[in-house]
């Protein structure tokens, strides 16, 4: 036992030291916050539009805005079927 009480003192410090520490608050990947700048938004990669309520718009990474229904299915969108842009 005597061999090893060099051990135990730094050890009981370290485990104090991580037990008070506080979990870090989880961040948001680097993503920036994006005004709104339409009341609809669609992505590049699908064919549907969403109201920026819709559980679906939520994910979306590369942003088209439209400003009216009908500018979205000009573009050649599609309104999406759970949210129902009108």
């Amino acid at each position: 036992m005597k061999k090893y009480w060099w051990f135990l003192l730094a050890l009981v410090p370290a485990t104090l030291y991580v037990c008070t520490l506080k979990p870090r608050k989880k961040e948001d990947k680097g993503r920036a916050k994006v005004t709104p700048v339409g009341k609809f938004v669609a992505s590049e990669n699908s064919s549907k539009f969403h109201r920026l309520d819709c559980r679906y718009a939520k994910n979306i990474k590369e942003e088209i805005w439209f400003d009216s229904v009908e500018e979205g299915k000009r573009a050649g969108y599609v309104p999406c079927e759970y949210c129902k842009p009108a």
